[in-house]
């Protein structure tokens, strides 16, 4: 044993006198194509951020699988050893994880991601923090994409009794939505007015749902926040289409095709005593491959940024 503890290697210390401050800013801006958690077909979706040894939550989106929560989460003070120089570098990364929220039980873990951090040694720089979709998985299942970006500002010295978070020589915060930081202009995507053209003709072959036959549907659309219905079928069984086929949107959506939110399809079937259930789910991840140009007497009418969309959907089970 003596001499096992003679050839055992000596203790190594690393040590800091001092720790810098940062603030971390992580702009949570959307996610597509998420895991569906609820027997409905959908998620009650909100994702947790973790940095080192600080953490913070979204606010909760309710039933979608592609939720825009459009926030900023502001890590105030984190304290980190080291030249700053070396963090610079070489900066810690973000994990950030999803769950769907449940009302009685614990939230149910719909997968994670990791992001890199871009780091600002100067308040001052310019730079800017650049949106880009991460793909999230769960174990060895595909959990959908989050589009987000994160800043680590270093903090000057303030007086010990003034929160960083209003520091002077930070940069301004983001604008609010009631209580929650919202993605400030220069980083959230650029929108302009875009007009959508659904034609929804009907339905075919619907499986049976819960022992039942699908006989009075209609479909619901989501893109970018806005949802529209469509009429019901009364009798799929006399006539499997729609009452009225054309639908449609008049929403504000991103410019670049990078950022171009889905186009969530859901079917529900009518039946007795008011119950709605969830019959079918499709997502359209872009519709970047149905845009046209717009008529030059349009483009002339609602100021030369109307774009059409136009498209023909079926769904089928």
């Amino acid at each position: 044993m003596a001499e096992l503890a003679s050839l055992a290697a000596p203790r190594m210390f690393l040590t800091f006198e001092t720790a810098h401050k940062y603030q971390l800013r992580a702009y949570i801006y959307q996610a597509r194509d998420v895991i569906a958690a609820d027997d409905s077909g959908l998620s009650d979706p909100f994702a947790r951020v973790s940095f080192i040894t600080h953490s913070m939550s979204t606010e909760t989106m309710k039933k979608t699988l592609s939720p825009t929560w459009d926030q900023t989460l502001i890590f105030g003070e984190i304290e980190i050893y080291g030249d700053p120089k070396a963090l610079e570098a070489s900066a810690p990364e973000a994990y950030i994880e999803l769950f769907d929220h449940d009302t009685f039980g614990k939230p149910e873990f719909m997968g994670r991601t990791k992001a890199q951090v871009m780091v600002k040694l100067d308040p001052a720089d310019a730079r800017t923090a650049v949106l880009q979709w991460y793909p999230i998985s769960r174990l060895n299942q595909d959990g959908g994409e989050l589009l987000a970006a994160f800043e680590l500002i270093k903090c000057p010295p303030t007086a010990p009794d003034k929160p960083l978070l209003q520091g002077k020589d930070m940069p301004f915060l983001p604008p609010k939505r009631g209580d929650l930081y919202i993605v400030p202009n220069g980083i959230r995507p650029v929108l302009q007015r875009t007009g959508i053209e659904v034609l929804c003709w009907g339905v075919r072959n619907m499986k049976r749902y819960q022992l039942a036959a699908v006989t009075s549907p209609s479909v619901r659309l989501e893109c970018g926040g806005n949802v529209l219905d469509s009429q019901v079928i009364k009798d799929t069984r006399r006539n499997p289409n729609f009452p009225q086929n054309l639908l449609f949107f008049d929403v504000m959506l991103p410019k670049e095709e990078l950022y171009m939110p889905p186009m969530n399809i859901r079917v529900k079937d009518h039946r007795q005593f008011g119950r709605k259930p969830t019959v079918g789910v499709h997502i359209l991840k872009s519709l970047e491959k149905f845009r046209i140009e717009a008529p030059s007497e349009m483009s002339a009418t609602l100021g030369n940024v109307y774009d059409e969309e136009h498209i023909s959907t079926e769904i089928i089970e």
